[in-house]
């Protein structure tokens, strides 16, 4: 705006002096003509004309340099106006979208929350179910023990009528311990696979326990909750076989001395057979779970899920009936 101001005091000063020369131009050239104090009166009122002049494009330029800075003051308050306002609803969106992002988290948060919530709830549900179907099986094996034992003791009365037409004592002595052997060693393998099923019910836990929590983080476990409901079956086959057995005795039966080997080795190999087959229940559920948990693994981003990880399998089967 000063190079404007500037610009037109020039071109107003140099009108002035085009004018004061054309003024003086006029009265020389007509000093040839007029007299001499014509002439002098025809300079003094050039030279007044000039200085009327100088000062008139003074006065303009004072003006618009006035005016220049007033257009300047109000051009400059316009934008500091325009900045506070800009500045002021810059601050007011960004409070509109700090108030947004802090309702969508807490929105989050209490989603996550109530998710959580809900697969510890669920756990907590499958824990009592679990905990539930052990006592359940713990009474049914004890009422099968105490029927074994009566059905034992009735046996082994028998057996002792029968042995006393045995003349050989060692003899009669060994199917005595035979007998005893063989009770012990049934009790002792059925609870080793009751313990077994205990330690896969509690893997089996833990894995529901990270499909549940995969499942509220969006992953696919359809193939997996399956699984699980065949693993579950699996375990529940796997405890009415070892119920079943519980219920079984294995007194030899004596039909004479001399097929008394004979007899008592008839009698552990049905012995053996029966804990075969169980031990094949047992493996099946413990093959199950296996499965599951190998197909919980194959999930994509299943590491990244917030869980404890699951226990790793180290329940055995093995069902070595030779003592």
């Amino acid at each position: 705006m000063n190079k404007y101001t500037i610009a037109i005091v020039a071109i107003l000063l140099s009108a002035g002096q085009v004018s004061a020369q054309e003024a003086q131009t006029s009265a020389t050239s007509s000093s040839t003509t007029a007299p001499r104090p014509i002439r002098q009166e025809m300079i003094r009122n050039a030279g007044e004309a000039n200085k009327a002049i100088r000062q008139d494009a003074i006065q303009q330029a004072d003006y618009l340099r006035k005016e220049a800075q007033k257009v300047n003051e109000a051009v400059k308050t316009e934008a500091r106006t325009l900045q506070q306002e800009t500045k002021k609803e810059i601050q007011e969106k960004r409070g509109e979208l700090k108030g947004v992002a802090t309702s969508t988290r807490v929105e989050v948060r209490k989603s996550i929350e109530e998710q959580r919530e809900a697969v510890k709830q669920k756990m907590e549900e499958t824990k009592k179910a679990i905990e539930t179907r052990r006592e359940e099986f713990k009474t049914t094996v004890e009422a099968r023990r105490e029927e074994a034992k009566k059905a034992i003791e009735a046996n082994r009365t028998q057996l002792k009528e029968k042995l006393k037409t045995i003349k050989d004592e060692k003899k009669r002595s060994t199917v005595e311990a035979i007998d005893k052997q063989l009770e012990k060693i049934n009790v002792d393998k059925l609870a080793h696979f009751s313990n077994v099923l205990n330690q896969l019910e509690k893997i089996l836990e833990n894995v529901s326990s990270r499909v549940a929590k995969a499942e509220q983080a969006g992953k696919d476990v359809v193939s997996v909750k399956a699984g699980i409901a065949v693993a579950q079956t699996a375990i529940a086959s796997a405890r009415t076989a070892i119920a079943t057995q519980t219920a079984k005795t294995y007194v030899p039966t004596v039909n004479s001395e001399s097929a008394l080997r004979t007899d008592v080795g008839k009698t552990r190999q049905v012995l053996q057979a029966d804990l075969k087959g169980v031990q094949d229940v047992v493996k099946a559920a413990h093959e199950a779970i296996r499965k599951v948990a190998t197909d919980l693994a194959k999930i994509s981003g299943i590491n990244t899920v917030d869980v404890a990880p699951a226990a790793t399998s180290t329940a055995t089967t093995s069902t070595s009936t030779n003592n």
